[in-house]
């Protein structure tokens, strides 16, 4: 457990969040109210209740590059099914898990003036399609015989529009992961009682790739704390070598302040 807050009676402590299932209700149900209630989306509902885990790690739903795409599915599909983008067409988003995480990361790289990988993205997921079918019916002068021709054409047509939506939906979501997780970040500095230096490991595809959010979590923390003195590393194998990251990181810190 957390020393209250102000008790410095350790010099230092390290803390492995494993903070995934915050929010859950008190039982783990899927329609128990937790901590994290009143910040759900539809679309969080929705993911949790198709998840195998139905009613647990809540938190983690929210913020882990695992559950981002699958939130952004849930909210394009919506758009589509009341008509607000793709012209209607849902194509791929059907499927679970078709719309997958990393397109998040690929998405807002992808530049704003020629949404490349955007439009790349909506192709393979046949967003959005279209079928037009023309049939012609000729006759020859003289004779009773005609002759029917029908001709379909398929495609995708992917406007500026789409594409734009699809990056603010991204961005979104990518958005409210980061502050949700620099927010969680914030609440341990304010329980242990000092933000005046610290190392917080992270690790996770998000923190890897994704061309934002580390720097929207930092200034989340910036913003809820100021002039603290948070730094934020990358931990490349899970929690149990990120706090042995941590550890190292502050020894060196130490040592630099001795010099």
């Amino acid at each position: 457990a957390l020393p209250i807050s102000g008790d410095r009676t350790h010099e230092g402590i390290i803390v492995n969040m494993e903070w995934g299932a915050f929010g859950d209700g008190p039982n783990g149900g899927v329609n128990e109210s937790g901590a994290l209630e009143e910040f759900l989306t539809s679309y969080d509902r929705q993911l949790d209740r198709d998840s195998p885990n139905g009613g647990h790690q809540r938190y983690e739903k929210m913020i882990s590059g695992m559950y981002l795409g699958e939130i952004v599915r849930l909210v394009l599909l919506d758009l589509a099914g009341r008509g607000l983008a793709f012209g209607g067409h849902a194509g791929m988003l059907y499927r679970r898990g078709s719309f997958e995480s990393a397109y998040l990361s690929d998405i807002e790289k992808s530049s704003n003036s020629d949404h490349a990988e955007t439009k790349k993205i909506l192709s393979n997921l046949k967003l959005p399609s279209f079928t037009t079918t023309t049939t012609v019916t000729t006759s020859t002068p003289g004779s009773t015989a005609t002759t029917t021709t029908t001709t379909t054409v398929s495609g995708t047509v992917i406007t500026p529009d789409d594409c734009d939506l699809v990056l603010n939906v991204c961005r979104a979501v990518s958005t409210r992961a980061a502050r949700l997780a620099g927010a969680g970040v914030v609440a341990i500095i304010e329980k242990i009682g000092t933000a005046a230096d610290g190392v917080v490991a992270v690790d996770g595809s998000l923190f890897q790739y994704h061309p934002h959010f580390g720097r929207i979590m930092k200034e989340t923390i910036d913003e809820l704390v100021p002039g603290n003195g948070v730094k934020l590393e990358r931990a490349e194998d899970g929690s149990g070598r990120g706090a042995a990251l941590v550890a190292a990181v502050a020894c060196r810190m130490k040592k630099e302040e001795g010099k």
